[in-house]
C-alpha cells in the first residue's frame, strides 16, 4: 500500500536556518522522499522535529491529499507502477502548466508544422483572434458557445463581402470560408489535445471537446464557370488587330486570344504552364 507522510530532516538545515518539508512515500517496502516548496523554522517544530504550526500542517495535508488523488487516478497497484515511476510522475505533474494558452499553442504549432495548407490555418487563426479581440485564450475557455459565435461571425463577414461584390458587379465566389476556418480551428484544438493529453497514463490536461456540439459545414463545391460553345466560337472568330501593312500586331490583345485558343486546344492548360513551356 502506498502511504504519504510529512517529514523534516534535522541534519538538512539550510544556511538561512530553515528546513524543507519533505513528503515521504512508502510503497512495497521501499522509501522515497519528495521535496516540497514548504520551508519551516525551528519555532514551527516540536523537540522531536514534528510539525506544530497548524497553518503549515494544513498546507502539507492539502499537498498530500492532492498527491493521493493523483495516485488514485493512476491506479498505481493495478498498473504495477514502481516507486521511482510514481516519484517521477508526481514531479512532472507538479511542473505541468495548470492552464494552457490555446492561441499560444497555435502560434507555436504553426511555426514548426509542415502540414499542407499552412497558409489557410494562419488565415483561420487570424480571423479567430479578430473575433476574440484578445491574444490569449485558455483551452478551458474554448466552448461550443464561443465556437458557434465564431461561426456566426464568419457568416456575417461573408454576407458583407457578398454585398460589396454585388455592388461592384464582380463574380460571387463559393462560400468555403466557414468550413475551411472552422475545420482549421478544430484541427488545431485536436493537436493541442494530442500534445497535452496522455490517455495511457490518464493525464488529461484538456478534458473538453467543444466541437462535439458544433456543426462544421462541408465545403461548398467551387462553382463551375464553363464557357458555352457559342461563346468559345465567338472568341475564336474575333479579328486580330493588324498593323498598317496588314500583318498581325504584337500586342496584349492578340497574345490573349492566341493564349486562349492554345489553352483550349490543350484541354485547359493554364497560362502559367504555357509561359513555362515558352521559357
Amino acid at each position: 500500500m502506498l502511504t504519504f507522510k510529512a517529514e523534516v530532516v534535522r541534519r538538512e538545515q539550510k544556511s538561512d536556518g530553515t528546513f524543507n518539508v519533505k513528503i515521504r512515500l512508502t510503497y512495497q517496502r521501499k522509501v522515497k522522499r519528495l521535496s516540497t516548496s514548504i520551508f519551516v523554522e525551528a519555532k514551527d517544530l516540536t523537540g522531536a522535529f514534528k510539525l506544530k504550526n497548524q497553518r503549515i500542517i494544513n498546507e502539507v495535508n492539502e499537498l498530500i491529499k492532492s498527491y493521493q488523488e493523483i495516485c488514485t487516478s493512476l491506479r498505481v497497484e493495478l498498473n504495477k507502477y514502481t516507486l521511482d515511476e510514481i516519484i517521477t510522475y508526481l514531479k512532472e505533474e507538479r511542473e505541468r502548466p495548470k492552464s494552457i494558452d490555446f492561441l499560444q499553442f497555435c502560434y507555436e504549432w504553426l511555426e514548426i508544422t509542415t502540414i499542407k495548407g499552412k497558409k489557410n490555418y494562419k488565415s483561420a487563426l487570424h480571423a479567430f483572434v479578430d473575433y476574440l479581440g484578445t491574444d490569449s485564450l485558455n483551452t478551458d475557455q474554448v466552448t461550443s458557445r464561443l465556437l458557434n459565435g465564431f461561426k456566426e461571425y464568419l457568416v456575417i463577414k461573408h454576407d458583407q463581402r457578398i454585398l460589396l461584390l454585388q455592388k461592384q458587379g464582380k463574380r460571387i465566389p463559393s462560400n468555403r470560408t466557414i468550413s475551411l476556418y472552422m475545420g482549421s480551428i478544430r484541427h488545431l484544438f485536436n493537436e493541442a489535445k494530442k500534445k497535452y493529453n496522455d490517455y495511457d497514463k490518464n493525464i488529461i490536461l484538456i478534458p473538453n471537446s467543444p466541437f462535439e456540439h458544433v456543426d462544421v459545414p462541408k465545403q461548398e463545391a467551387t462553382r463551375k464557370r464553363a464557357l458555352s460553345a457559342e461563346l468559345v466560337k465567338k472568341i475564336w472568330e474575333l479579328p486580330y488587330i493588324l498593323n498598317a501593312n496588314g500583318k498581325e500586331r504584337i500586342c496584349p490583345y492578340n497574345l490573349a486570344k492566341d493564349s486562349f485558343i492554345l489553352s483550349f486546344c490543350l484541354i485547359g492548360m493554364n497560362s502559367v504552364d504555357l509561359h513555362s513551356c515558352n521559357a
